[in-house]
């Protein structure tokens, strides 16, 4: 730790190296928390309110809520949910982001690399914690493509002095011709928000 702390006060502000970089662990009590959050109405809350903001989306609407920004280019596709206090607590804004990987490796994927890097900034310490899952692919028949589901997908939480930011979930399709089409969008919504 005194390495660490050394490092962050050491480290030139406006570089883009992480003061620390490694593997993400939680705690026994973080998991036996997030598995009771798991069980309550608040996780239902906060999926509905996607849920609700998505369909108003797809319905060609501008969703309602101010906290939730859309990406829709034809490279990726996704979404960054701000955090505010009065909808969940920090320590519930972080276990939507495993909950988020938790149903996306439903949808037969597998985590790649789920890592922390934190970051010397100026007036703050910056913390990203990100799930980056892959499809689970399966060997095609010949001549046939390499079913890509809906591509990669990256799952990040963005911390300030370990309070949260915004959850950005972005979805990126291979492009390569071995590859099939990617699912659509929506449907990779629907699934992670039913």
């Amino acid at each position: 730790m005194l390495h660490f702390l050394k490092a962050l006060f050491n480290r030139p502000e406006k570089t883009n190296l992480p003061v620390l970089h490694e593997l993400m662990h939680r705690t026994e009590a973080e998991k036996h928390g997030y598995e009771v959050w798991k069980l309550n109405d608040h996780k239902d809350y906060l999926m509905v309110f996607l849920n609700r903001q998505f369909e108003t989306w797809q319905q060609g609407n501008t969703p309602v809520a101010d906290n939730l920004l859309l990406l829709n280019t034809p490279q990726s596709k996704g979404f960054m949910y701000a955090y505010q206090p009065e909808q969940a607590t920090a320590t519930e804004f972080k276990y939507l982001f495993d909950y988020l990987k938790e149903r996306v490796m439903q949808l037969n994927y597998k985590v790649y690399v789920s890592d922390v890097k934190h970051f010397a900034r100026k007036n703050h310490v910056e913390t990203i914690e990100r799930h980056y899952l892959k499809p689970r692919f399966t060997i095609p028949a010949e001549g046939e493509s390499i079913n890509q589901l809906y591509g990669n997908i990256t799952i990040e939480l963005l911390l300030h002095n370990e309070q949260p930011l915004h959850i950005k979930f972005v979805c990126q399709p291979y492009t390569d011709y071995k590859y099939t089409n990617a699912m659509p969008f929506e449907a990779l919504l629907s699934g992670i928000l039913a």
